[in-house]
């Protein structure tokens, strides 16, 4: 386990039994701590895997957001570039935002937070552990996201999910 998501770890486990918000909260700053990234996000999925709902993201992503009245709730078939990780069921890592050539991608809405750089991850859960429960996302590292990052926060989140899950939901998915 590296350095980093021991740390992260450490400092979550005193937030386990906090309040759900401030849990959820804690996981986000981990997640920008540990990838050293500007922003980030954790939504939610549906049973098919069909429609994404925000459990929330970083502070001052809404501060430097001008959309008006976000949705809260996507449909993974009308996402761009970010619901890839639903699609391919694997992470997904990009160190140029604007040069990107990936099919999906489809722009960053006016008024979005910039966002250069991105890496987000299914969460894998459920019985048998083979259906995607959550995705979590990161952005605007200075430096390029590594299969490091990738490996630090599947860690992370794999370690987290149940906990959080049962904080949300009051039992595990």
């Amino acid at each position: 386990m590296s350095n980093k998501v021991d740390a992260s770890l450490q400092r979550l486990a005193s937030k386990y039994h906090a309040d759900v918000l401030e849990f959820r909260d804690e996981i986000i700053k981990e997640l920008c701590w540990m990838t050293n990234s500007e922003i980030a996000y954790f939504y939610a999925t549906d049973l098919d895997e069909a429609h994404l709902t925000l459990l929330g993201y970083s502070k001052g992503v809404m501060d430097a957001c001008a959309i008006v009245d976000p949705k809260q709730v996507y449909k993974v078939s009308e996402t761009g570039l970010w619901g890839d990780a639903i699609r391919e069921r694997a992470p997904i890592i990009t160190n140029d935002y604007a040069t990107s050539d990936r099919p999906s991608k489809r722009g960053i809405p006016d008024g979005h937070v910039p966002v250069y750089r991105h890496m987000n991850m299914p969460i894998f859960g459920g019985v048998l552990d083979d259906r995607i429960v959550a995705i979590v996302g990161v952005g605007n590292k200075p430096d390029p996201y590594t299969q490091e990052d990738v490996s630090n926060v599947s860690l992370l989140m794999h370690t987290v999910w149940n906990k959080f899950a049962k904080a949300l939901w009051g039992f595990q998915v």
